[in-house]
């Protein structure tokens, strides 16, 4: 399965960067891959709730369902199944 890897240095603090990533609701604002979000509030997802993430990404397109499953510190993890098997996501903000 390919595998789509970013990372970017953004001047704020790292809880405004962490509270931003984790709102699904503004992933089509800067992750180049989600095509939309539908079923999210405009807020970091809560333990158990999921998105519906639409994707087009290395010359293809699917749906993508996120349940917000595990926050130890300050690393989020959600995980998604599709067609093709299932996948991770991870967010983590840290200090550099």
């Amino acid at each position: 399965m390919p595998m789509i890897e970013t990372e970017v240095l953004i001047a704020r603090s790292s809880t405004d960067v962490f509270v931003f990533a984790t709102n699904a609701a503004r992933w089509p604002q800067w992750h180049p891959a989600t095509a939309g979000v539908d079923d999210v509030p405009d807020r970091p997802l809560v333990e158990g709730e999921t998105v519906l993430e639409h994707i087009r990404a290395v010359g293809r397109t699917f749906d993508a369902r996120w349940r917000r499953r595990v926050r130890t510190g300050r690393a989020l993890g959600n995980c998604h199944r599709h067609a093709d098997g299932c996948g991770a996501h991870y967010v983590s903000a840290c200090r550099r």
